[in-house]
């Protein structure tokens, strides 16, 4: 093992941040109290983007404020987007704006996004909507400017010579453009586990810098120049592609090899790789929780001491120790893969066998095609139109590839495994195991170490069981409950939102895979208002293809006369979808180990127009656990409900889902007389144009004695037990 006092030293700086955003929280940011407001802020441009991926232009720019009197000139950084028809100014501009303004939330569910923490390392303090330009100064910064203007340029070169997915992929690759980028290709990169190739990465920095070294070298350059000029040249090509954090670690680390050969000294890709990190957490401590920061670094130090320690001797044929080190590469990231987004592909490994090579490929053809374009574009002859078209044959063959290596990668079986996010213990003692291989890789064969890595990994993929878990999600204005049964099967009541735009999406699927719920067993839908099932259909539509699947869905079992246009849509999902649906009545009972559900409500055939009397009310019993789910159902359905529940003898029951929000007419004083609840959750939206929870209700509640839980103020609310004993956890509480 190699002696690095510098790299001990940044390790030790790099522990000393670690514990110091650990033990000092943020301070409030002061901004929310001014949430929802028109306000004006004067601000000096950084950054603008512009373009979609949907076909609508989308302008946005990035202010640093001008300090100034008042709160809002405290912000690090403001996010603007604008409203359509107004040009950008230049990069170093003093602009006046004015706009809405709305600041960025933590998450409120489990696996969730937290916009939050995103945008504080970002340094971004809140984002003004529909943002309209009141002013600007007449002077800029003429560098940043053109070489703004210079990817603009070279974007309009690839839109020319490539079809729009393709010219997409390559302004990713090329020039750090992810905007613009087709949702579909990249939704399919990531899935698969070939994402990676859309950053801006260390294979662009050395291919460049690397190419530009050897010919200075050739034509003689003194070593000042032959270093110098790579290193500024991607430090340059660092501002073109506006500094993803893969590219600010790959320049660094670039920077400091030319430094390295500059003063003759021995260049050492660890300790370069601990310096970078240390010179950009100096600058934001909370990079250490941001996953491009951690997925980059932990890449090359798996290739510095993980790949080695798994692959076999110099003598080892070629291709036995690529697929080693492509192997120990995916290996090294799994925990990181698994506790950002809860999945991994499983031929991954197989399919960057294919991708990587080709990379070194592509991104020569697509510089040359910038190239060869941009000189066609200014005016040059001697064919450099066709020298442009002719790259860009091999761009669309490889990229062509990819698409169908990664389409058919997904019809293999076990293609994506939705694991969940691994326990601590687990990722503990996998980085263990580790450890110990890269240690003792000389005393332990390279069979038995793959063998010790192999096992290790497995334990990423437990998870703990025995207790019934049910889950009621925030999801805005509407309801989603998630049942996890003692023997971890999955099931689903209701899913949707009037409130949160892409409910299924952004809310309920990151939260089933943050839970390893790769297959519902069963997705009950009470009712078929889109508060209720929008986002069920989104799951109907994309969850398969997302790695979760739905076994059954079931839909109140009432009369023709019942059946409106909801109902039907739900209807004709699943059966493009191809999944079986069954109807629930009362008296239906859903069974497993000691898990009971019963249906209280509708009766059979039920015939009534209105949605919320004819909302599935279900009764779940686990050993002394119960809880009673109770849709919208309101009016004639709820007294319906009171004669089933007497007819029942039920009573006294440990949790009640109250109805319809928390609204006045729903969950009358009688059912509270009659069912005791020791907790009462009531799932609506903050700020909710209904007025949800209403008062009324609220002190009957509080006059019954039930503890109170509303998923606007405490997010996702879970009840855990075994059937004697329970614990309730409240998310925000828990995250905030």
């Amino acid at each position: 093992m190699r002696r690095r006092p510098l790299s001990l030293f940044c390790l030790a700086v790099i522990l000393f941040l670690f514990l110091g955003t650990k033990l000092t929280a943020p301070a409030p940011s002061g901004f929310e109290s001014r949430e929802g407001e028109w306000v004006e802020l004067t601000g000096s441009v950084y950054k603008k983007e512009s373009g979609s991926g949907t076909g609508t232009e989308k302008q946005v720019l990035y202010l640093h404020p001008v300090p100034k009197d008042g709160c809002l000139q405290q912000a690090e950084g403001v996010i603007c987007y604008l409203k359509s028809n107004q040009a950008l100014p230049e990069m170093g501009s003093i602009v006046r704006v004015r706009g809405k303004l709305k600041c960025f939330e933590p998450p409120s569910n489990p696996g969730q996004f937290d916009s939050k923490s995103y945008y504080h390392t970002l340094k971004i303090s809140f984002q003004l909507n529909q943002t309209e330009i009141q002013a600007k100064s007449n002077t800029y910064h003429h560098m940043a400017e053109g070489l703004y203007e210079t990817r603009r340029f070279f974007s309009r070169i690839l839109e020319r010579f490539l079809s729009g997915q393709d010219a997409s992929v390559m302004k990713a690759m090329l020039l750090g453009e992810k905007r613009a980028m087709d949702g579909e290709i990249k939704s399919l990169y990531q899935r698969n586990g070939i994402a990676h190739v859309l950053a801006i990465s260390g294979l662009h920095v050395s291919l460049l810098g690397m190419t530009l070294l050897r010919l200075l070298k050739r034509a003689g350059a003194p070593p000042p120049l032959a270093a110098g000029i790579p290193a500024a040249v991607m430090v340059l090509y660092g501002f073109l592609t506006g500094f993803s954090i893969s590219a600010l670690r790959a320049t660094l680390m670039f920077v400091i090899h030319m430094g390295a050969l500059l003063f003759k000294r021995t260049y050492d890709m660890v300790t370069a790789a601990y310096l970078a990190a240390v010179i950009l957490l100096i600058g934001q401590p909370f990079y250490l929780f941001d996953s491009g920061f951690l997925f980059s670094f932990g890449c090359v130090f798996a290739i510095a001491f993980l790949v080695p320690a798994l692959t076999g001797r110099e003598e080892e044929s070629r291709i036995k120790k690529t697929i080693c080190q492509s192997g120990a590469i995916t290996l090294a990231g799994l925990p990181l893969q698994l506790c950002c987004f809860y999945q991994t592909p499983v031929y991954a490994a197989v399919l960057n066998l294919l991708v990587i090579p080709l990379m070194s490929l592509l991104l020569p053809c697509g510089i040359l095609l910038l190239v060869f374009g941009g000189m066609a574009a200014k005016g040059v002859e001697w064919g450099m139109e066709a020298a442009a078209f002719l790259c860009g044959f091999p761009i669309r063959i490889i990229l062509g590839l990819y698409e169908k290596a990664c389409l058919f990668s997904e019809r293999l079986p076990f293609g994506l495994v939705t694991a969940g996010r691994p326990g601590t213990v687990a990722l503990i003692g996998y980085a263990a195991v580790l450890l110990g291989v890269i240690c003792l890789q000389k005393r332990v064969s390279l069979k038995g170490r793959w063998i010790a890595v192999l096992l290790g990994a497995s334990f990423l993929f437990l998870r703990d069981g025995g207790k019934l878990e049910i889950t009621f999600l925030d999801v805005g204005q509407g309801d989603c409950i998630h049942i996890q049964s003692a023997d971890g099967r999955h099931y689903l009541v209701d899913g949707g939102s009037s409130s949160v735009q892409g409910v299924g999406a952004y809310r309920i699927l990151p939260y089933l895979k943050y839970r390893g719920a790769d297959r519902l067993e069963a997705v009950f839908v009470t009712h078929p208002d889109a508060d209720h099932c929008n986002g069920i259909l989104e799951l109907i539509e994309e969850g398969e293809k997302e790695g979760v699947t739905v076994r059954k869905l079931y839909l109140p079992g009432v009369g023709k006369e019942a059946v409106n246009d909801g109902y039907e849509r739900l209807l004709d999902a699943a059966g493009e979808a191809q999944i079986p649906v069954g109807f629930v009545s009362r008296g239906n009972v859903f069974e497993e180990g000691e898990l009971r559900l019963f249906c209280l409500h509708p009766q059979k055939g039920y015939e009534n127009p209105e949605p919320n009397q004819y909302s599935t009310v279900l009764f779940l019993k686990y050993g002394g656990f119960s809880a009673l789910l109770t849709g919208d159902v309101e009016k004639e359905g709820e007294r319906e409900l009171l004669r089933s529940l007497e007819k029942a003898g039920i009573e006294k029951i440990t949790v009640l889902k109250a109805a319809h929000h928390g609204s006045a007419g729903s969950t009358p004083e009688q059912l509270l007389t009659l069912l005791s609840p020791a907790y009462t959750v009531i799932s609506c939206g903050r700020d909710n144009r209904y007025g949800h929870p209403h008062k009324e209700l609220l002190e009957r509640l509080e006059k019954q004695g039930t503890q109170i839980r509303i998923t606007e103020r405490s997010g996702a609310v879970t009840f855990r037990t075994d059937g004697s004993r329970m614990r309730v956890e409240e998310f925000l509480k828990k995250v905030l």
